[in-house]
């Protein structure tokens, strides 16, 4: 069995985010398209509530019997407040 993992951010919900979000729920409840603006704002995913999860890209260098994820703290936006590290089997 093989083990993938990524990296994901979380920015706290905002007013921003509540509009979109009002939008996105009535969207479902009306059972229309969601507007792509909306989407693209959730990065196509169902929206949490904690916030919305942007993939970060990281540095993968290699190790002996062992995997490393390097993130550029640099590069993180101010927003985000969690970072998650998602593996998968």
């Amino acid at each position: 069995m093989s083990m993938s993992t990524r990296v994901v951010a979380i920015v706290e919900p905002d007013e921003v985010w509540k509009k979109m979000k009002e939008v996105y729920d009535s969207c479902i409840k009306a059972n229309v398209e969601i507007p792509k603006i909306v989407n693209d704002y959730f990065n196509r995913d169902i929206p949490h509530d904690k916030g919305v999860k942007i993939e970060i890209e990281v540095e993968r260098p290699e190790g002996d019997m062992e995997d490393i994820f390097r993130i550029d703290l640099k590069n993180i936006r101010k927003d985000i407040r969690y970072i998650d590290f998602i593996n998968s089997y």
